[in-house]
């Protein structure tokens, strides 16, 4: 299955009076989990949120959440423990904040980690602009 871009998304973001610009990106890939419902968005002056909802965590370990720039690799930027272990968990949610030291544009993606094998990745890619605030 080749990549393909679904959907662009442009919402502007207004903390404390400061517009902050959030791209978000979706693309498809092969052999993917789709069963997330993901949210990136800023959260504070020097940090960004990233929020999801598992579907089926059976065997699901952990969730390593992953950040890149446009001039970097994906690199580990944390890990989440699972809560549903067990055959038939589902549904519970989680959240990263993140203290990235880059600014401009950053990139994350989830890595859902299995007891039994390989992880997989979400089928979203978030794209997410993130500028410093000046305090006025």
């Amino acid at each position: 299955m080749s990549k393909c871009r679904l959907f662009l998304l442009i919402v502007l973001v207004l903390v404390i009076g400061v517009p902050i610009s959030i791209k978000t990106e979706y693309t498809s890939y092969e052999n993917v989990q789709n069963n997330f419902t993901i949210d990136v968005r800023h959260f504070g002056p020097e940090t960004v949120l990233v929020e999801w909802e598992a579907g089926d965590e059976t065997g699901i370990t952990g969730y390593q959440i992953e950040r890149r720039t446009d001039s970097s690799g994906f690199v580990k930027a944390g890990y989440v423990p699972a809560h549903g272990f067990d055959a038939g968990a589902a549904g519970f949610s989680y959240r990263f904040v993140d203290h990235p030291a880059e600014r401009g544009r950053l990139y994350y993606r989830i890595l859902q980690i299995r007891e039994d094998g390989p992880g997989l990745y979400t089928y979203q890619k978030y794209n997410f602009t993130f500028e410093p605030q000046t305090n006025r």
